[in-house]
């Protein structure tokens, strides 16, 4: 990837359900923010479909707002596009592109891959994928993450709606004040 300026402003959407080539990815909606977005993008090489016979139409270009005004003009704009459906994360990119006819992206540089996280498959009546539980050493209090133990439950209590068990019952204490000895 091309080196970028200081200033990143990143854009994460979906545009896959079902892992495809991302260098057709289409934006899902061109809304009045995206378009605020893509300021900070490159300019597309083409910016009038070949069918549109309206050569006097000018093309409008959106003025940031907001808190988006108040980026420098000179901030990259990264695309962060994913593929993805209700179970799990299939594939995710970063790079940059420029917003062309359609919603179709022109991309300035190859979109990269990102590395997904090892992940723990739950089987069910229908596969889950949970993602990879870090397990290594955080500054949070100087301490290590606790290992978890990911499971699901059976069928059987599922069809007889037996609520999921998140921590274990506690232990209640087998001594009395009667078993004291003086």
């Amino acid at each position: 990837m091309q080196e970028v300026g200081h200033q990143l402003l990143i854009y994460p959407f979906r545009y896959a359900k079902t892992k495809s080539d991302v260098r057709s990815a289409r934006i899902p909606n061109e809304t009045q923010l995206v378009k605020e977005l893509f300021t900070f993008a490159p300019t597309p090489k083409h910016t009038q479909d070949p069918f549109d016979l309206d050569f006097g139409a000018p093309v409008t270009v959106a003025e940031p707002r907001g808190a988006l005004a108040t980026i420098p003009p000179d901030t990259q704009l990264i695309l962060v596009p994913f593929a993805c459906n209700a179970s799990e994360l299939l594939e995710a990119y970063w790079g940059i592109a420029a917003l062309g006819i359609n919603q179709q992206l022109e991309w300035t540089t190859d979109p990269e891959a990102l590395h997904l996280p090892q992940a723990v498959t739950s089987y069910t009546s229908r596969p889950i994928i949970i993602p990879g539980q870090i397990t290594a050493h955080t500054s949070f209090a100087d301490g290590t993450e606790p290992t978890l133990t990911l499971s699901s439950r059976t069928a059987s209590d599922r069809a007889l709606h037996v609520p999921a068990q998140t921590e274990a019952e506690p232990v209640e204490d087998q001594t009395s004040e009667d078993d004291a000895t003086h």
